[in-house]
């Protein structure tokens, strides 16, 4: 239940403002909670303790072990720079799709198809503002990139991974 206490106005641009202050008191016994001792859609009895498969069930397994620290890479940030950098320029036009054939993969190139059919309306030229990169595990790279796509500033996602050569590679790239 609640009562208010007192009133205000004022006046603002746009006409007169009310603010009240409003007071909650507690709810009488009368209006208490009930509380459920059968289940309302199957009558089920509440007050049971749980059944034996529910508690004979084992806890997750971890799918690995938690480690502490991640050894990270120094070449990963400069080269995920580059890397996004040259897509930026294929996404632009101002160079060939055959050059990321050994940056990306596949599904990466053809999402820059695709994107650079809706992002190439403006002809001014596409670059990395920052890019922050984070590696959650070993051999994984996170980045995110805020980039200028046209006259807009975008948002930009892309996850490397460790080739076997020794050379990080973009696995994946959003445009968001």
């Amino acid at each position: 239940m609640r009562t208010a206490d007192t009133a205000q106005t004022t006046e603002s641009n746009c006409g007169p403002i009310v603010v009240s202050r409003v007071r909650y008191e507690p709810i009488p016994d009368e209006h208490a909670a009930v509380v459920l001792t059968e289940c309302p859609q199957c009558g089920h009895d509440l007050t049971e303790s749980a059944p034996a498969q529910v508690a004979a069930r084992p806890a997750p397994a971890l799918l690995g072990e938690i480690t502490a620290d991640v050894t990270r890479d120094p070449a990963v940030g400069p080269r995920a720079y580059r890397v996004l950098v040259t897509l930026l320029e294929a996404l632009d036009g101002r160079r060939p799709y055959s050059q990321m054939v050994a940056l990306d993969t596949p599904q990466v190139i053809r999402y820059l198809r695709v994107a650079a059919e809706l992002y190439r309306r403006d002809h001014s030229s596409s670059r990395v503002l920052s890019c922050h990169v984070s590696q959650p595990h070993e051999g994984a790279a996170e980045v995110a990139a805020l980039c200028r796509i046209g006259r807009r500033a975008r948002a930009l996602a892309a996850r490397f991974e460790l080739a076997e050569a020794g050379d990080w590679r973009c696995i994946a790239l959003r445009v968001l």
